[in-house]
């Protein structure tokens, strides 16, 4: 699904840019872009009329670029909305667009009628898409959100923005990956991390997420959750009969696997360390590796980290 930007995401009032600052916006507008750029499942919405109110009167932060350090910045983010863009021409009507409830917005009403337009254009054409909300907007859920007195929640995603802006499309991210490793014919059992600078593009080490966590449990839950998103986005699926099956009270196992025959590969999310157990297609342990995809001990000959399969 392609990607239709809040205007709350691209402009900030001149108001907000003296009182509050630029880095931060800039960093959320340019960590969006650049993870678009980088892994390329998802398109931004755009047309001539979205062009046009970047760059015309009246011009907005940081697009006004008053300041000599936006003369660098600007064309950087303007090169990777231009790179990723699909057109849309929107079909306009004699409706007055509405949208309940109102975004809050601090750009001029033109614009943001052209934005309703344009989402009820999208909604009416019955294409399904992300809507990108700016920090101002995060406090609004998909069923909150009525285009024209018609619900969207059929085929509109609110995408929040947050402090790490790339994890805000983790689920579509994870469905990506496993289409493109599909493509690839991706075999597990010899490229165990096919997605792993990826991971470690968007994700804290282990470490450091660890840090300051001192509660057993909520450091189980902590590893449990990082090791299942870097299994996920590597192309491998929770395999919950098998996990069960190899658990115990003293133990707590979370498995996945891929791959088929020989090449069946599985991932035991080892709790203690933070790291996975690596097992082959008859369950026999090949090694440790960490969630950056580093091995980090050899295989466990003794049994003692084989699984039943």
């Amino acid at each position: 699904m392609n990607t239709i930007l809040d205007p709350d995401a691209l402009y900030i009032s001149s108001s907000q840019w003296e009182s509050e600052g630029d880095i931060a916006f800039v960093n959320d507008l340019s960590s969006l872009l650049t993870f678009i750029d980088s892994n390329k499942f998802t398109k931004i919405i755009w047309n001539d009329q979205f062009q046009l109110n970047l760059w015309d009167s009246p011009q907005l932060p940081p697009w006004s670029m008053t300041k000599s350090y936006f003369n660098k910045i600007v064309p950087i983010l303007y090169t990777l909305i231009n790179n990723n863009t699909i057109e849309h021409n929107f079909i306009s009507t004699n409706i007055e667009h509405t949208l309940e409830p109102d975004l809050i917005h601090h750009y001029p009403e033109s614009i943001y009628t052209y934005f309703k337009e344009a989402l009820n254009s999208l909604n009416e054409s019955q294409s399904r898409f992300f809507l990108y909300l700016g920090r101002n907007n995060t406090h609004f859920h998909t069923k909150q959100i009525t285009i024209n007195t018609r619900l969207t929640t059929t085929n509109l995603n609110c995408i929040n923005i947050c402090n790490i802006t790339q994890w805000c499309y983790q689920d579509h991210v994870k469905e990506h990956c496993r289409n493109e490793l599909r493509k690839k014919r991706w075999n597990p059992s010899k490229k165990h991390f096919p997605n792993i600078e990826l991971c470690n593009s968007i994700e804290p080490s282990t470490d450091d997420y660890l840090n300051g966590v001192n509660n057993p449990s909520e450091k189980t839950a902590l590893v449990i959750e990082r090791g299942s998103v870097v299994a996920e986005l590597n192309g491998y699926t929770y395999n919950h009969a098998l996990s069960q099956k190899n658990s115990n009270a003293s133990k707590i196992r979370k498995i996945y696997e891929a791959g088929s025959s020989t090449n069946h590969t599985y991932l035991s999310i080892d709790i203690k360390t933070g790291s996975f157990e690596i097992c082959d297609y008859n369950g026999k342990h090949k090694g440790e590796w960490n969630f950056k995809g580093e091995k980090i001990d050899k295989a466990d000959k003794s049994g003692g980290h084989d699984i039943v399969i």
